[in-house]
């Protein structure tokens, strides 16, 4: 009983080691691979910024465009597609993209009619076998109800800040829009560890 116990514990330590240390370095690789060009088997999103800039943005922007930044990911061997946040409309009946050997389920959340049924498009992309899901949403709170969000892997804010969404994230990542004239990028590693950047500072 001793032993089950003590082999219980260090699995729950091990799991939490993981969860910090083992995704800090995952993430520390995944920036060591975009510095050095070497991104085969990776995807990456990329979209444009929507949030409106401050004055200390706008002293730091140096612009940049979705087919610059999606030309770079691909000379680095990524498997690079772009996210429409200016059109997110698009994404409101769900769409699966391609990248690569991954694909990966989008629909957008804007409404609360849209909030209230998004648990459907969910189950439809689980019977599709996608690898991820993602929700691009104006307000993080519409997805915040009885079933949270529960089979959603990433969540892209695109109009308003998500601090108080994160909270109640349950596991997906929160990715937020940068201000405009900047890039976004989601990068997913060949191990499916997910990380986020922007592109277009000094």
């Amino acid at each position: 009983m001793v032993a089950f116990i003590v082999v219980l514990v260090l699995s729950i330590a091990g799991s939490i080691w993981y969860m910090n240390v083992g995704r800090q370095w995952n993430t520390t690789a995944t920036t060591i691979d975009d510095a050095t060009g070497s991104l085969e088997n990776y995807s990456v999103l990329v979209f444009d910024g929507m949030q409106p800039p401050s004055s200390e943005d706008e002293a730091s922007i140096e612009p940049r465009t979705r087919a610059s930044v999606l030309a770079e990911y691909r000379e680095k061997k990524a498997d690079a597609t772009t996210l429409d946040l200016v059109h997110p409309y698009l994404y409101s009946e769900g769409v699966i993209l391609r990248t690569g050997e991954k694909r990966i389920g989008v629909f957008s959340v804007f409404s609360r009619a849209e909030a209230s049924r998004f648990q459907n498009r969910v189950a439809a992309f689980e019977e599709e076998k996608v690898d991820f899901v993602v929700c691009i949403t104006g307000d993080g709170s519409l997805l915040l109800g009885s079933e949270g969000l529960n089979g959603i892997d990433i969540v892209v804010c695109s109009s308003r800040p998500c601090e108080e969404f994160k909270a109640n994230r349950n596991g997906a990542y929160v990715v937020e829009s940068p201000c405009v004239g900047k890039i976004g990028a989601i990068l997913v590693s060949p191990s499916n560890v997910v990380s986020s950047k922007v592109l277009g500072a000094n």
